[in-house]
């Protein structure tokens, strides 16, 4: 598929926010890509659709779920707000026929993150986190860190979502607590270093 196919099925599927924000993402993913040394194309792309399934109602995501075998762990059982990253994944992979697993792994990771974060993987998250649309305590801040170091960005966006999904009451991923973790190390040693 082309952009401008992938923008239009895009538009049918997200609502206008939502739609906004992947154009939002894919923008600040690109840029983060040309800053970062990654290629901007596959950036901008799996920025546009990272969100592709997040307009999807709880019990169609749980059905494609069911249906195509995605094992969902008793913390994304009990926390909708995670589905469209397995999923969106998924449809990437099924529907848009995306092969490159930097790609695939980047939006099946853009919510919780996990250790081991690839450059892309990084660059997505932290897209997610800044791109234009975003207004939040600390937004400018951790926009500024994003171009100018990497993991400390991440390490920062990391605990702003922890804070974020304990003051809501909600589970924590163990994801997201192995990747707050791995980048407390990083930073630590790149300190030290």
């Amino acid at each position: 598929m082309t952009t401008d196919e992938i923008k239009t099925l895009l538009e049918q599927r997200l609502s206008p926010k939502r739609y906004a924000h992947s154009l939002g993402v894919a923008d600040e993913a690109a840029k983060l890509a040309a800053r970062w040394d990654y290629d901007k194309k596959k950036a901008y792309f799996m920025g546009l659709i990272h969100d592709i399934t997040k307009n999807m109602s709880d019990q169609a995501h749980l059905k494609l779920c069911h249906d195509s075998g995605i094992m969902l762990d008793a913390v994304e059982r009990r926390s909708p707000k995670l589905f469209h990253a397995k999923t969106g994944a998924y449809v990437a992979k099924c529907d848009l026929a995306v092969e490159d697993r930097e790609i695939l792994t980047a939006i099946a990771y853009h919510t919780t993150g996990r250790a081991g974060m690839s450059l892309p993987e990084k660059i997505l998250y932290l897209a997610d986190f800044i791109e234009p649309h975003r207004r939040f305590d600390g937004v400018e801040t951790l926009r500024r860190l994003a171009y100018q170091d990497l993991d400390e960005a991440m390490l920062l966006a990391l605990r702003m979502s922890v804070g974020y999904v304990l003051e809501d009451g909600n589970l924590l991923h163990l994801d997201t607590v192995q990747a707050m973790n791995d980048f407390i190390i990083i930073c630590a040693d790149k300190r030290q270093g």
